[in-house]
């Protein structure tokens, strides 16, 4: 399936290096972007990324689809840039294109009056649930928007052409050394997997439910079943209600072996008091429930509290927001457990906000039985200057418990020539919450200091 897939991607390439055929239509979307940064620590370094999407389409309302999906990024090693035998700006003496996505959609039936449905076959990504069937980019065979009656299925069979899955959902979990040894034991084994989602609306209330099994053909010494089922109800103008169950069931090598896990949250939102949201959720998980297929966000799961957070695995919080004399107000409480109701503790934070004539004034307080009181406070305004039309400069003072004052500048601003300038300091690490990369990341704690970020981005 690998070579067949490459196969594709080559036919596409030549398909669109020809002139437009009649009938046919091509769309072109992507992006480029180049960020330069310079910074007290790491000196002069960049980062870059190429993504491209090339669709033909032809035949009524675009029932037929070619789709070529191009990538490059020098992003793989953040901050490290560079090195005393090459480029200081990028740390590899090339940067390759690569295909990402690969794939031909078609839209309609297989038989003669029978319903249509979408096809779709090559290498795409596939995410039939955050919680535990985010799939990424496989060599699949998909069929999808099958209706049957107010019931929408979708189903999906691909090769994996390797280990299931990499690092990132273990790193938390795992040493390097172990991580290793767990893929190196199942990458070279034939991994398939069969996927199905279903999603149905049923008056006020909206069901949606995925299954993945991930298997070796004729082989049941190791295997992955994933399931989720999701339900979201309005009974009422104002309420809101949604609920998730979810579960696991693994035979691995070791350290993981025979896991079955299971997780769930239930949340409501409450809006029919004027100029009043109430907000209140629960959930639970066990320390067995670990998917490898969760979506994750700097390598942490997006939907639940799992191995990144394991003393929040069982949590309950509770919030409000209201705009009363001009101030945006906003506060939460939360109670949180590890999966065996130990290490329990609470948190809670107030949050007010307000223009003052063009300047924006924002006050956080955040504090807990077994955490640190952190008051921040942030202004921000734009001022035109005779050189510079639109400057956006941003202020913020930080004190913590027990800590000195911490505090950071930035100002920002488009130049004519469309590039985006920045001058940032902080004497405090602020990671990747300033509107750029962490400048500091083999450096944890360390103050950012000051930093300089000249950038482009063209997206189309």
């Amino acid at each position: 399936m690998k070579r067949l897939v490459v196969a594709l991607g080559l036919v596409l390439v030549m398909a669109f290096s020809l002139p437009a055929a009649a009938g046919i239509n091509t769309e072109i979307g992507g992006k480029v972007q180049t960020d330069l940064y310079y910074n007290q620590e790491d000196g002069l370094w960049a980062y870059g990324e190429v993504v491209a999407k090339i669709t033909m389409s032809a035949g009524t309302d675009g029932a037929v689809k070619a789709v070529l999906g191009l990538g490059a990024t020098e992003a793989k090693n953040d901050g490290e840039f560079g090195d005393d035998d090459g480029s200081k700006l990028t740390k590899s003496e090339s940067v390759d294109l690569k295909i990402d996505t690969a794939y031909i959609e078609a839209n309609g039936a297989w038989l003669e009056g029978t319903p249509e449905v979408t096809t779709k076959f090559g290498r795409f990504g596939t995410n039939y649930s955050d919680w535990v069937a985010d799939l990424g980019n496989r060599d699949a065979i998909e069929l999808s928007n099958i209706d049957l009656g107010p019931v929408s299925v979708a189903g999906l069979y691909a090769w994996v052409n390797g280990a299931p899955f990499g690092h990132d959902p273990l790193e938390k979990r795992f040493a390097e050394e172990v991580r290793d040894e767990l893929i190196e034991a199942i990458e070279d084994l034939d991994w398939r997997i069969v996927a199905l989602k279903a999603g149905a609306d049923l008056d006020v209330v909206q069901l949606s439910g995925a299954y993945v099994r991930t298997y070796v053909p004729d082989d049941d010494t190791y295997s992955l079943n994933d399931y989720v089922i999701s339900a979201t109800a309005a009974p009422a103008e104002g309420l809101k209600v949604d609920a998730t169950f979810a579960g696991t069931n693994y035979a691995l090598p070791d350290p993981i072996g025979d896991e079955q896990g299971s997780a769930w949250k239930v949340g409501a939102e409450f809006s029919t008091i004027p100029n009043l949201t109430l907000t209140a959720s629960i959930w639970a998980s066990d320390d067995e429930f670990n998917p490898v297929y969760a979506k994750l966000d700097d390598k942490k799961p997006v939907a639940f509290r799992g191995w990144d957070k394991p003393n929040e695995r069982k949590g309950v919080e509770v919030g409000a927001s209201t705009t009363q004399a001009g101030f945006d107000i906003s506060g939460k409480v939360a109670r949180t457990t590890d999966a065996n109701d130990n290490n329990e503790a609470l948190s809670y934070e107030v949050s007010l906000k307000r223009d003052f004539g063009g300047v924006i004034g924002t006050y956080k307080y955040e504090d807990g039985d077994k955490k640190d009181y952190l008051h921040t406070i942030t202004v921000e305004t734009t001022v035109a200057t005779p050189i510079i039309s639109a400057l956006n400069l941003k202020g913020t003072v930080r004190l913590p418990e027990g800590g000195e004052v911490q505090y950071a500048a930035d100002a920002t601003w488009k130049a004519p020539n469309g590039f985006s300038v920045g001058v940032h300091y902080a004497n405090y690490d602020r990671e990747d919450g300033w509107g750029g990369r962490d400048v500091n990341k083999g450096n944890a704690g360390q103050a950012d200091g000051f930093t300089i970020k000249v950038g482009h981005t063209i997206e189309w």
